[in-house]
């Protein structure tokens, strides 16, 4: 019989959750898009130049970028802060504030996040 100490229930039940798990993290690092890539496809988006990203320039719409790629590195691809700060050439703690902004912003415009997530 099949146990888990983590899950409550019969032997059949805990493998199919078991299952159910495996598959989900295995559909998650099938579709998981690049940094590089996510980074390109928010630029292209918002008719930014990649080089922007990188610049310690203050534009809004530049920072606005930086925390939407954040917020969906983080959030939506399960990317470590440490990884994006790495990629966006900024401070961990950055990140962090970043993607609470970009959640906002995301939920006040949800085609940005279908648009950039589900390009070929």
């Amino acid at each position: 019989m099949l146990s888990d100490e983590r899950i409550l229930g019969s032997g059949d039940f805990v493998a199919k959750v078991l299952k159910a798990a495996d598959d989900l993290a295995e559909r998650k690092s099938e579709n998981r898009i690049k940094l590089s890539d996510l980074i390109s496809r928010v630029c292209q988006d918002l008719k930014l130049a990649e080089d922007e990203i990188y610049s310690s320039i203050r534009k809004r719409i530049v920072s606005q970028a930086r925390c939407i790629i954040s917020f969906l590195a983080v959030r939506e691809l399960r990317y470590k802060t440490t990884e994006v700060a790495r990629s966006l050439k900024v401070g961990q703690a950055n990140i962090s504030r970043a993607v609470e902004k970009g959640r906002r912003l995301i939920s006040e415009e949800n085609s940005i996040r279908e648009n950039i997530l589900n390009k070929a």
